[in-house]
């Protein structure tokens, strides 16, 4: 990607703390889909460990465009806890949600269980069921697992959780993922909630809340509890064609992504839609003004 792709907003990375992010980049390269430079930097920061050797951020919030890689971000996490299991604290449960338990049960067979299975490194080390309200993958090195849940208050009900995905987080319409997991990660040491999401509009009320928080942490710079990383356009640009524009906030522009396949996204949908996939800016449901901060 461009030089001029930096994110807008980023929770420091402290060099002089230990992070399990190049592991994690390893792992994505073994996967054969290696880091892009900006999920690395993501990674790098959220892999970051204190004196214990524990995860100094339990929670991780990413928003980016369309299409940048959200995927193959968090693949290699799932993958490298799962193989690395006692590093993490043994066994690991992990779980993966989205909009609805349907999309995320789609999303998790097209997506991760289709780039595990593909992934020489992977055969022989996992089984897979995919039986509705059963599905997981099982991770032979350490019997950790990774499967959808539904988004309801009770969806890990006397369970214990240790990584927790939620995708698409722009469609929540309030904390129930979040107050369903957290108590159920309270006693692991390695525990972390991973939200990654494309801006929302004006109806995204709860995701709007949480990126509002993640920016006062950025602010706050505490090193600890929530780390963020954001990937979207100024509030206040309006040159929205200007292929320089896109660069500037699309971090996987000029390596999976191509400025010609951009510019027929820009010609063909609605100018709202086009700002929020590919520029990720907050806009308004109704209008085409970006919201006020």
């Amino acid at each position: 990607s461009s030089d001029l792709c930096v994110p807008s907003w980023s929770t420091r990375r402290r060099y002089e703390r230990p992070t399990w992010g190049p592991y994690w980049g390893r792992v994505a390269a073994k996967l054969g889909r290696p880091y892009m430079p900006w999920q690395q930097a993501a990674a790098d920061i959220a892999g970051e460990v204190d004196e214990r050797g524990r995860l100094c951020y339990n929670k991780f919030v990413v928003t980016v465009p369309r299409q940048s890689g959200k995927t193959t971000l968090l693949l290699p996490i799932v993958v490298g806890r799962a193989e690395a299991g006692e590093a993490f604290g043994g066994r690991q449960n992990m779980l993966y949600a989205a909009q609805t338990r349907t999309a995320a049960a789609k999303k998790w067979n097209d997506d991760y269980v289709y780039r595990i299975n593909a992934a020489k490194v992977m055969r022989g080390r996992t089984k897979t069921r995919v039986a509705l309200g059963t599905e997981r993958v099982t991770f032979f090195a350490s019997a950790s697992t990774f499967g959808p849940v539904p988004t309801k208050e009770d969806s890990v009900h006397g369970e214990v959780v240790d990584f927790g995905a939620l995708d698409e987080a722009f469609a929540q319409v309030d904390n129930r993922v979040q107050a369903a997991w957290r108590p159920a990660m309270s006693t692991r040491p390695m525990a972390q909630i991973c939200m990654v999401s494309t801006m929302g509009d004006a109806k995204a009320i709860w995701f709007n809340g949480q990126i509002s928080d993640a920016r006062q942490a950025v602010k706050d710079d505490t090193g600890f509890g929530t780390c963020y990383v954001e990937y979207s356009a100024p509030a206040d640009a309006t040159n929205y064609g200007d292929p320089e524009l896109w660069r500037s906030c699309m971090p996987a522009l000029g390596i999976t992504q191509n400025v010609e396949f951009i510019a027929s996204e820009f010609r063909e949908m609605p100018l709202n839609d086009f700002r929020r996939a590919y520029l990720n800016q907050q806009v308004d449901a109704s209008t085409d003004q970006v919201l006020d901060a």
